[in-house]
C-alpha cells in the first residue's frame, strides 16, 4: 500500500510531501525482514593488474552480513559472482532472474549490493571490469555498466 502525507496551506499549493510504504499485518502473519545479498567481485584479472583481495574482501562481507542474519534478518537470497565466472552474461542473468524471484519483497527487506574489483569509465559510461575484458574498447559489450546494475532499483525493498 502506499500512502502520501501532503502539507498544504488551503490558500496555496502543496508545501511538501513523502512517500510512506506500509504492509498490513494481521496476527500470527508477522516475519521478520530478509537479508539478500548479492556479491560481485574479480581478483585474477588477465589483461591488467591483478587484485589481491576484492574476493576476500566479498568472502568477509558475505561472513559478517551472514552472522547478521540471524540476529535481525532471516535469510534471503544470495548470490555470489566471482572472477572467471562473472561476466555481463552471467550478471544479467542473475539481476533478471532476481528481479522474478523478489517480485514481491517487501519495503522492510534489505538487498546489499557489494562489488569489488577494476572499474573504469569510457565514452562517459562507467562499467565494472569482469577478469576476461581484454580493454576499454571492449567494455560496451564484455563490462557490467551501472545501466545494468540499475535494474536491481526496480526491486521492492531497501538497497
Amino acid at each position: 500500500n502506499r500512502l502520501r502525507v501532503v502539507t498544504a496551506d488551503t490558500q496555496a499549493e502543496p508545501l511538501a510531501f513523502a512517500d510512506v510504504h506500509f504492509r498490513l499485518r494481521g496476527e500470527g502473519q508477522a516475519r521478520r525482514p530478509k537479508l539478500h545479498r548479492f556479491m560481485l567481485a574479480a581478483s585474477k584479472y588477465q589483461h591488467v593488474p591483478i587484485l589481491d583481495f576484492p574476493v576476500k574482501d566479498a568472502e568477509s562481507i558475505a561472513e559478517v552480513l551472514s552472522t547478521q542474519t540471524g540476529a535481525f534478518y532471516d535469510q534471503g537470497i544470495v548470490k555470489q559472482i566471482y572472477d572467471e565466472n562473472l561476466t555481463r552474461a552471467s550478471v544479467e542473468e542473475a539481476i533478471d532472474q532476481w528481479r522474478k524471484e523478489l517480485v514481491d519483497a517487501r519495503s522492510d527487506d534489505l538487498l546489499v549490493v557489494f562489488i569489488a574489483g577494476h572499474g573504469l569509465a569510457f565514452e562517459n559510461k562507467y562499467y565494472f571490469v569482469p577478469v576476461s575484458t581484454k580493454g576499454p574498447e571492449e567494455l560496451p559489450s564484455t563490462g557490467i555498466g551501472w545501466d545494468l546494475l540499475a535494474k536491481l532499483a526496480d526491486i521492492g525493498c531497501k538497497k
